[in-house]
């Protein structure tokens, strides 16, 4: 709620959803304050609903502006929206159909065959026999058919290895994404849902073939190599660990990064909402973190350099200059 405004626990839906984007507006203006965060904390608590509230209405920012979900409410106010504008969306998902906006949230997901939650990895073997990992927030639909294996990736990240012994096989493997196809050419490689509209590609064996959906004809990427794609074009990307994806092995590896860029990569394995203040965005790290315990992470990064970790409450944490 707005500074100095009674904090209201409603049953109806047409307040919550009021006081959701109340809440939403109030964070796009500026940062909330200790006792505004620990309020806003305990109205998401309040019930289902008020979460699920909450939650759609962080979505449906993110669907205007492209703002990552991970980051939430704090990069939220870099982009002003008219609170009126918000509930009116929420409203639309509200009544469109019982529980319509939740249903709206979560469809995606609800499709898939296989999907981890925030923090979550998992390993997989698929039907022919290859493996299939899933990173954090993550979820991938299977459609194999007699003609074709084809995978689609819903959200996030997942990382294939094609069965070696299953090169009789003729059905070409696919995975399939928003942007376009990735198509398997005996391979090893990665396929990342990326918050910027675009979808990333590391190859680790062999090669692949990728092919927007507006291209003619597909690009080919060998091992060794990364790109970046939509849904016209195709760029190209840094390299990578030729040893495979750190996150696959539990592992964030740091390489002379920018401290700002680590925490957004740190804050897709945690829930919440993870902060880094302007003062330090500039500081340089390197090293090895295990994202088992992201909470060590953000101790280690205080203990090695010249900054402090704020928790206003669990999952409302800021790295700032100590």
């Amino acid at each position: 709620m707005p500074r100095g405004a009674a904090l209201k626990l409603a049953s109806g839906s047409d307040t919550i959803l009021d006081e959701a984007a109340s809440w939403l507006a109030l964070a796009q203006q500026r940062s909330l304050d200790d006792r505004e965060a620990a309020e806003l904390e305990a109205w998401r608590r309040h019930s289902e609903a008020h979460e699920k509230a909450w939650q759609a209405a962080l979505e449906l920012q993110r669907m205007f502006d492209g703002v990552p979900a991970e980051i939430g409410a704090e990069v939220l106010g870099r982009h002003r929206r008219d609170r009126r504008a918000v509930l009116k969306s929420l409203a639309v998902l509200a009544f469109a159909a019982p529980a319509g906006y939740a249903a709206w949230l979560h469809a995606p997901r609800l499709t898939a065959d296989y999907r981890t939650a925030t923090g979550e990895r998992h390993d997989v073997t698929l039907p022919d026999g290859s493996r299939l990992a899933l990173n954090t927030a993550s979820a991938v639909r299977l459609e194999f058919s007699a003609g074709e294996r084809r995978l689609v990736l819903v959200e996030g990240e997942i990382m294939v290895s094609t069965n070696p012994d299953g090169a009789r096989d003729e059905r070409a493997f696919i995975v399939q994404t928003r942007h376009g196809t990735v198509r398997a050419l005996g391979t090893r490689f990665t396929v990342r849902d990326l918050d910027d509209g675009r979808t990333r590609v590391a190859v680790f064996e062999h090669a692949v073939a990728v092919r927007p959906l507006g291209a003619a004809q597909a690009h080919r990427l060998d091992a060794g190599g990364t790109l970046v794609f939509d849904a016209q074009q195709v760029f190209p990307s840094r390299g990578h660990d030729e040893t495979g994806p750190a996150w696959s092995r539990g592992q964030l590896v740091s390489r002379n990064q920018r401290l700002e860029d680590f925490l957004a990569e740190l804050s897709r394995y945690r829930p919440g909402l993870l902060r880094c203040d302007p003062a330090v965005a500039e500081l340089r790290l390197s090293g090895v973190f295990q994202l088992d315990d992201t909470d060590r992470v953000l101790e280690l990064l205080g203990e090695t350099l010249p900054v402090r970790i704020e928790r206003r409450t669990p999952f409302w944490v800021t790295v700032a200059a100590r």
